[in-house]
């Protein structure tokens, strides 16, 4: 008899510990500038890993959580594989990750009330002085309960972007892909269920949140009264 056993580490801890020196895998290179180590990591390390993680999932017997070296969290294969199933068929927040970067992130220390020498990278840009990074839209569709803005990116990106202003309610198809959105305007939003499969989820203003694929269709919900403003993403369907 034997356990196969996962031995976890998340990317947010992976990183800095780059930056302390760590070494890439099976590399050499301990005193290598830290963005190349994240990089060959983001690219190529991590990509290979994921793809391998996934041939032996179904059969792990237990997952270490090594984020805290001097205390691993320890779970059953199966309480694993049954909080994941759970998970994505149902509106999750993400944890903010904040980073290091030579962004100015005014908003972010107005808003969050961060230290005014945190720095600020990726979810939360804004321009130098603390103003909306993209201004130039295109509206897509307009009547009285919400006005959908395509927000710029290029025709070649895979990526999807989407303002929504929302004055009540509005109907989502997700197209079968996972859709990452953020309350950009307003003090709260609701997600709610077609079909009763989930309770309605509350997010609050500047949240990031994760609807999964396998919820297929949603409705986002505005209890304020005033206008609310949501960010939406999503994988663009491969053109015909």
């Amino acid at each position: 008899m034997h356990e196969l056993v996962f031995f976890d580490m998340t990317r947010w801890e992976i990183t800095p510990r780059y930056r302390a020196g760590m070494t890439n895998y099976r590399a050499e290179n301990a005193d290598e500038d830290s963005l190349r180590k994240i990089k060959r990591g983001y690219y190529v390390e991590w990509r290979v890993a994921d793809k391998h993680k996934m041939t032996f999932f179904d059969r792990m017997d237990l997952f270490v959580d090594t984020v805290d070296t001097d205390a691993p969290k320890i779970l059953a294969g199966d309480a694993v594989r049954d909080g994941l199933s759970q998970i994505a068929r149902r509106p999750f927040r993400l944890k903010p990750y904040f980073d290091p970067g030579v962004w100015g992130g005014q908003w972010m220390k107005r808003v969050c009330g961060l230290d005014p020498e945190y720095p600020i990278r990726f979810d939360f840009l804004d321009a130098v002085g603390g103003q909306n990074l993209v201004n130039a839209v295109t509206v897509v569709n307009e009547d009285e309960h919400v006005r959908e803005e395509h927000t710029g990116l290029h025709e070649l990106e895979f990526i999807e972007t989407r303002r929504l202003w929302i004055e009540d309610e509005v109907t989502i198809d997700n197209g079968g892909s996972v859709n990452q959105l953020n309350l950009v305007e307003g003090e709260r939003a609701l997600v709610e269920s077609l079909d009763g499969s989930f309770e309605p989820y509350k997010v609050h203003y500047a949240e990031t949140f994760i609807v999964p694929a396998a919820v297929k269709g949603y409705r986002l919900v505005n209890p304020t009264g005033e206008r609310i403003g949501v960010i939406r993403a999503y994988v663009r369907k491969p053109q015909a």
